[in-house]
């Protein structure tokens, strides 16, 4: 390590000029990285304020009592969209008992309608994770539904607060529901938005999905009805508290594309204007920018040393004739060049944050945002790793296998 030092300092008392270059490559390069990172984030929390996103929407049926959407081709439907396209979102219906006729649902505010909520995961129709965590704190009494509640279809039900005094003639005996002309266990009481809540997996198969309804008019005041079907809430599943992410075109396109398979002209789709995913290609740009930044910073502070490298090569020679391994030269030239790299990048982020940053946030009002301790020790991880590897090509390149006498004498 000493004498790691004294190069250093003989480098910077006989080699001045190159040494500033190589300080300023370093120190521009740190300086590019960051901003470009700040510029990006700026960029897409900008796009995301002027530009409405849409978080969730509901595909109604075109049905009638001949042709319909049932259980079965509904969940086949959904298990046949990209997985990666499904990630982060909730599905949420409504479901209809059969003994409940559209008259009098449409007259008692909703009747006695049932919601299920779940998620598509892994090939499987399972408990949605962002609604069980908001749905823990609503309940009054027992327990919200287990994955095992859907893996084997039990027969489960939550029922709301008021639910026996709304429907008091609907018989509740030994804890048990009848429901569609089966028997659920009720395994909670909660302070919910409808009369039940149950799995979509306790449903038969051949079940009607969608529930019959109506919208007004606003030009004719005629009612239309009209078959209310799946919703879908989109969010982000990799943050703590599950914060809703705007629907992408490449989920819109692979939802639409299973359904227009599976269901055609049954489903009715809304008309969205969806933003592109240009933050998604953008980051990506971002990321090659970087990346760039980063390999010709790293060049050029190679193509620098190396010109250290060449006027000591005499120097070298000695070292190798007297036992110096090639690997011990290759790391004593590469702890050199870190020590001199290192804290220039260090010193070029503490001038960012306390000098430049003050300066951007009056351009750019959302820069200060996209930066926190992971965010800077990955753009040093990278500048790092990409300097090293060039760093170790040059010295492989520049260092001889063998000790050559000539160059001694």
């Amino acid at each position: 390590m000493r004498y790691i030092l004294k190069n250093v300092l003989s480098f910077i008392k006989n080699d001045i000029v190159i040494f500033i270059l190589i300080i300023l490559t370093v120190f521009s390069s740190a300086i590019s990285l960051y901003f470009s990172q700040g510029l990006y984030y700026n960029y897409r929390k900008v796009n995301e304020n002027e530009t409405k996103g849409i978080y969730s929407f509901t595909i109604n049926f075109n049905d009638s009592d001949e042709r319909y959407v049932t259980k079965k081709m509904l969940v086949d439907c959904l298990l046949s969209i990209p997985q990666k396209s499904l990630d982060g979102i909730d599905f949420g219906m409504l479901i209809t008992p059969t003994e409940i006729d559209y008259e009098r649902m449409k007259h008692s505010g909703g009747g006695y309608l049932a919601y299920a909520r779940f998620m598509i995961s892994d090939g499987q129709v399972k408990n949605p994770e962002k609604f069980e965590k908001i749905f823990s704190n609503r309940l009054i009494s027992g327990r919200w539904f287990t994955d095992e509640d859907f893996e084997k279809k039990t027969k489960a039900v939550i029922i709301g607060k008021n639910f026996k005094i709304t429907f008091p003639d609907v018989p509740i005996k030994d804890n048990k529901l009848s429901y569609m002309g089966t028997e659920y266990d009720i395994i909670g009481t909660g302070d919910i938005s409808w009369s039940l809540y149950i799995t979509l997996e306790s449903l038969d198969d051949d079940k009607r999905m969608g529930v019959k309804t109506s919208y007004t008019d606003e030009i004719t005041g005629e009612e239309i009805p009209y078959t209310e079907g799946i919703e879908l809430m989109f969010y982000d599943k990799n943050t703590e508290n599950f914060e809703e992410q705007a629907l992408t075109r490449q989920q819109y396109d692979d939802i639409k594309k299973a359904f227009d398979i599976h269901l055609g002209d049954l489903a009715v789709f809304p008309n969205l204007e969806i933003k592109d995913n240009e933050n998604r290609s953008l980051n990506n740009t971002i990321i090659i920018i970087s990346i760039l930044i980063a390999l010709l910073s790293a060049f050029n502070f190679a193509i620098l040393y190396k010109s250290i490298l060449v006027k000591r090569q005499k120097t070298l020679a000695v070292f190798r004739l007297c036992g110096m391994t090639r690997l011990k030269a290759i790391l004593q030239y590469l702890f050199e060049s870190l020590i001199i790299s290192i804290p220039v990048f260090f010193l070029a982020l503490l001038i960012y944050i306390k000098v430049l940053m003050p300066i951007f946030i009056k351009r750019f009002e959302y820069i200060q945002g996209a930066y926190s301790a992971k965010i800077y020790v990955l753009i040093f991880t990278l500048y790092f790793a990409v300097s090293v590897i060039i760093l170790l090509v040059m010295f492989l390149t520049t260092i001889p296998r063998k000790a050559v006498i000539k160059r001694c004498l």
